[in-house]
């Protein structure tokens, strides 16, 4: 477990001379799922008109109050039954209020039909620490959650990491087909149902990929993460998106060690720069709850929140003008504004300042020891938020029940690339076997013929700098108004 690379490596795809048109042949069948998975126009529209939409009518109702969509939505990574996830982001204190009167208002519109309105007919409310509001409008399942929108940032990362890995969206296309198949065949994606929660499932393929730079194509990724997670040490060992860390070495320790352990890890640094990996790390800090509104000019707060203190002093302490700048993978750099130290410039624009400086804005948020990383049978370091354990939902009769799962699927998957191996297996028999590893996905789509696709590139990019703007622009409203 030292080396996962090494440890991976046992995955390979046999190959010969002879394989090479029963290869061609069920690449051309894998592109064309993808293709049907991935992202549609027509998907886009719909789910873009919903949203603005939901946005519109949030807006009439409670002026002042916004939603914003963040996840698979903006990173292009759902599947077409997929949901949208939305943020409420509303004043903290009016939180219980908004969410019961725009529970209220919806039921009002529940069934309703009106011509160039998006259906309503379905509305459930979750009272939790965070309360979420379910919905299908027309016909695709939303929930708008009352958290803080700290989402932005996650997208954020994994777009920097789909640039990062590159090989014409690598990293897109394999989550889609592992997304897929965990869904459909496998039925181990749920945190509801004590399993896998999609963030953290795109943190194990993102292992995967980090550690395999041998891996082409989406297939190789899906053997890999079925034959190392089949067999992967739980009850010794924590996984994070960069490497494996003994449980032993996380006894009493703090969450600043688990900050600086992705700070300097070496497989990290090929694929996102310190800088740029700190400044995540911060503006997700910047996001907890207890945060909003920290800026606040209130004469009541008292005293002083360390963090508001501290970035006050950053605020109005001269900034050099050749600012460090947030970079993606393999150094490429996000566009910034250029900074300015006139003590004249309004508190909005020297924040908006200050969190496009990724080295300053580092030093301005001072890391604590934090509380020791809590253990469960499932641990898994979020890659933004090391504090965060994305296996906490998962039980131990679900974990067994996932690891027999995909020892059953790799033994699948390695029957199917032995099948492509052998010069004598006719091809109907390969594509035979590959529609059966994904039996449950064709019935549930209702494919029955898939023909090759075009490249769908175009389908899966993403503006980084769009995205990298709208974390800069609702951090600084979140931390500048309760």
């Amino acid at each position: 477990m030292d080396d996962a690379a090494e440890f991976l490596s046992q995955f390979t795809v046999p190959t010969t001379c002879g394989a090479a048109q029963a290869l061609a042949a069920l690449d051309d069948r894998v592109t064309a799922l993808i293709d049907r998975l991935a992202p549609q126009p027509e998907d886009m529209r719909r789910r873009g008109a919903i949203i603005e939409y939901l946005e519109g009518f949030v807006e009439r109702c409670f002026p002042g109050t916004r939603l914003l969509p963040y996840g698979s939505y903006i990173t292009r990574i759902f599947l077409p039954d997929g949901d949208i996830d939305l943020i409420c982001l509303c004043p903290r204190k009016d939180r219980d209020a908004v969410f019961q009167a725009l529970s209220l208002a919806l039921r009002e519109i529940l069934g309703v039909s009106s011509p160039g309105i998006p259906a309503l007919t379905n509305l459930v409310e979750v009272r939790a620490d965070v309360p979420v509001l379910k919905l299908m409008l027309d016909g695709i399942f939303v929930d708008i959650s009352f958290a803080s929108p700290a989402g932005l940032v996650t997208s954020l990362f994994l777009q920097l990491m789909d640039e990062a890995i590159g090989r014409a969206h690598l990293f897109k296309r394999s989550l889609l087909l592992v997304q897929a198949w965990c869904t459909y065949e496998a039925h181990v994606l749920g945190s509801h149902a004590q399993m896998l929660n999609s963030y953290c499932l795109r943190a194990m393929v993102c292992f995967i990929l980090v550690h395999s730079p041998e891996c082409v194509h989406p297939m190789q990724v899906l053997l890999k993460f079925l034959g190392f997670f089949s067999c992967f040490d739980y009850g010794s060992a924590t996984l994070t998106a960069f490497g494996v860390i003994d449980n032993s070495h996380l006894v009493d320790v703090g969450s600043r060690a688990l900050y600086e352990y992705h700070l300097r890890n070496p497989v990290a640094a090929q694929y996102i720069d310190q800088d740029t990996y700190a400044y995540l790390m911060m503006c997700r800090l910047l996001f907890r709850p207890e945060l909003q509104g920290v800026l606040f000019e209130d004469s009541e707060r008292s005293p002083e929140h360390p963090i508001a203190h501290a970035l006050k002093e950053a605020m109005n302490t001269s900034v050099p003008t050749d600012t460090g700048k947030p970079r993606g993978g393999h150094g490429r750099t996000i566009r910034t504004t250029r900074p300015s130290t006139q003590s004249t410039v309004p508190t909005s624009e020297r924040l908006r300042v200050l969190l496009q400086n990724p080295s300053r804005l580092a030093q301005a948020v001072p890391l604590e020891r934090g509380s020791p990383f809590a253990s469960r049978i499932l641990n898994v370091v979020d890659p933004v938020y090391p504090e965060n354990n994305l296996g906490r939902a998962l039980g131990g009769a679900s974990l067994a029940r996932m690891r027999l799962t995909f020892q059953a699927g790799y033994a699948q998957v390695a029957a199917l690339m032995s099948l492509v191996a052998d010069r004598t297996a006719p091809l109907t028999a390969i594509m035979a076997e590959f529609d059966l590893l994904f039996a449950n996905t064709f019935a549930h789509y209702s494919i029955e013929g898939l023909m090759p696709s075009e490249d769908i590139s175009h389908r899966l990019s993403v503006s980084t700098g769009a995205l990298y703007r709208r974390v800069v622009k609702v951090l600084a409203e979140y931390l500048e108004h309760p």
